[in-house]
Parts: structure tokens; sequence; C-alpha cells
């Protein structure tokens, strides 16, 4: 029960830390002899003699993983034996690396003086940083951090682009500030997708006013809800770093630069003001879907007919509406 994993003896065991997955368990054992017992038994071996107890912290955790670069892909070798297929091994790795990332952030602090144990520079050296093309990255890295819905956005920059993944699940790390400045990390921004865009369209459309987009070839363009997920990110305040690119799409299926659209989109007219009214003035009919000729008697006849009538055309769809003035309210709804 006391045995040690190398060497047969008592002596120098290492205790696993509480509640850690045994894909962590099986990189501890790989790293150290470990007692394959308990770690709660870790008081009882002390009084029976055995001093040289101790447990696995993510500080000697990171000093193994720095001195023995060859570690992690060990660890690999194992899930590949262990797995039926490659795509199988590579997701069970996937998910062991953000534990063992996890594991070593678990003590780390950014607000810990420079030079201390508690510093998130001490992730630095350590190959542990996962990107979306498969890799494992050292730290510090100029990697970018990006959400899943970001990803989709630049998918080629895969092998320079955090594992989705790994940013969702440690997200109190990857959305930090702290952290991603003492990691060197970038977050995606619509700067970093402005300064990659020939990764998405092609690099001769720089500068192009027009082009024939998905009106002519459109093979290796993304696809065309690309453009709506691009404008929901970029919005209208960051449309500037766009303006030599065409990412305005047209009803023709061509393709405009953001600096022409004042001459491709045309707005409708602002809404007329409202009239005034104080307190002595009738309310004023804002939405009448009552026929032109219809009566405005007073009192409870006249509600009926409006409501009537807005119930009818309702049931009727709004292809079939012919009021103008519903025409009139509805050209400012689309």
């Amino acid at each position: 029960m006391a045995a040690c994993a190398d060497r047969g003896t008592r002596a120098a065991g290492v205790f696993r830390p509480d509640a850690t997955s045994d894909s962590l368990n099986m990189l501890f054992r790989q790293m150290f002899p470990m007692f394959m017992c308990p770690p709660a038994l870790a008081d009882e071996f002390r009084t029976a003699g055995v001093h040289e107890v101790s447990e696995v912290t993510p500080d000697r955790v990171r000093q193994r993983i720095r001195k023995d670069v060859n570690i992690m892909q060990a660890c690999y070798a194992i899930f590949t034996r262990s797995s039926e297929t490659q795509g199988e091994a590579r997701a069970k790795f996937s998910s062991f690396v953000i534990d063992t990332l996890e594991f070593c952030l678990s003590d780390l602090s950014a607000h810990a003086p420079a030079g201390t144990p508690k510093a998130f520079r001490e992730m630095q050296g350590l190959r542990l940083l996962p990107v979306a093309g498969g890799q494992l990255l050292p730290f510090p890295s100029d990697a970018v951090v990006a959400l899943p819905d970001e990803h989709k956005l630049l998918p080629a920059l895969g092998d320079n682009m955090v594992q989705a993944e790994c940013v969702q699940r440690l997200s109190r790390y990857f959305l930090n500030p702290d952290f991603l400045a003492a990691m060197g990390l970038r977050r995606f921004s619509p700067a970093v997708l402005a300064a990659h865009m020939h990764m998405v369209l092609p690099r001769h459309w720089k500068g192009a006013s027009t082009v024939g987009g998905y009106a002519r070839d459109a093979a290796g363009l993304p696809p065309p809800s690309w453009f709506r997920s691009f404008w929901a990110f970029v919005g209208a305040d960051n449309m500037h770093l766009f303006n030599q690119w065409p990412v305005i799409p047209l009803s023709t299926g061509e393709l405009a630069a953001a600096a022409s659209l004042q001459t491709v989109l045309i707005l409708p007219s602002p809404l007329p003001p409202l009239p005034a009214c104080d307190g002595a003035s009738e309310p004023v009919g804002l939405f009448d879907f009552a026929p032109a000729d219809a009566a405005s008697a007073p009192g409870q006849d006249a509600q009926a007919t409006l409501l009537d009538t807005a119930a009818s055309e309702s049931e009727q769809g709004i292809a079939g509406m012919h009021s103008q003035k519903y025409c009139f309210v509805m050209q400012y709804v689309y």
C-alpha cells in the first residue's frame, strides 16, 4: 500500500493532490514516485517515520515541465496507445493539456511581486499554450485570444490563435487583461482582424472600390453569413479600419469597399417629429389602421372600428394590406 512507483521503498514518496482528474494523476505518475493511496494518509505516514513525504504542487509540476521538455509528448503517446482513433487521442490530449495548464496556474496571481512563486511570469518557458492548429506554444507568446464566434471570423490564423475550448474553460485567466499582458497574449479585436484581412479575402482586392464577389466565382471566399458576423463584431465605430477592403455585400452579389458606404447604402428619411401635445389636447392617433374613408365616430364605436379593422388586416397578412398610412409606417420598420 505504501509502495512507491519507481523505487519500491517508502522514502521520497509523493502524494497526489485531492480532487485531481485521472489524466493529471497520469501526468504526476510520469513525474514523481507516487504513493498509491489516498492523500489523507500523508499524516499517518509521517507518524510512521516516513519523513520525506510530500504532495504534488503546481510549482513542482511547473519545474518538471520546464526541465523535461519531452514530458507532454510522452503523455500524448500514452493517449495514442489507449485510443481507438487519432481523433479520439487528440481530443483526450487537448482536455488533458487544459487540465495541466489550469493546475499550473492555480497558485499564481497577477498582483504578486515580480520574482515570487505567485507571479504569472512563473509560467514563462512552459510549452502549455494550446492553439487551434493543434500545437503547443511556450509562454510568453503573441498568440491571439478569441472566443468561439470570433474564431470563425479568422479561421486561417489557427496556428497562432489560442484554442477556443481553452479560452472558455479558463476564461478567468484568458479574459483577464493582467494575464494577457504578463503572457504577451493579444485579445482578438477589430484591429487584429483588419491586420489579417488578407487571410480572409484575396490580397489583391485591397484598395478596390468594388469587386465581383459572389456575382462571379466565389471559390475561396467565406460564406455570405460571414459578413453578417463581421459587421456584428466590427460595428460602425470600427468601420474605418476596413476602408480599403470590400466588405459591404450588395444585392447584385458584388462587394463594395467600406469607404463606399455612403454611395451604396440608402437610408430612409428620418421620422417626422410628433405633434406637440399639452394636457388639454386629445391623444394623437399614431397608428390608424382604419380605411381612409372610415367614419371617425367618437366613443366605443370608433374604437371598435379601429380594432376590428386592425384584426382583419392582420389576418390577411402584410402583403394584403392597402392602407397608405400602414405602408408609411412600415417603411421605417424595414
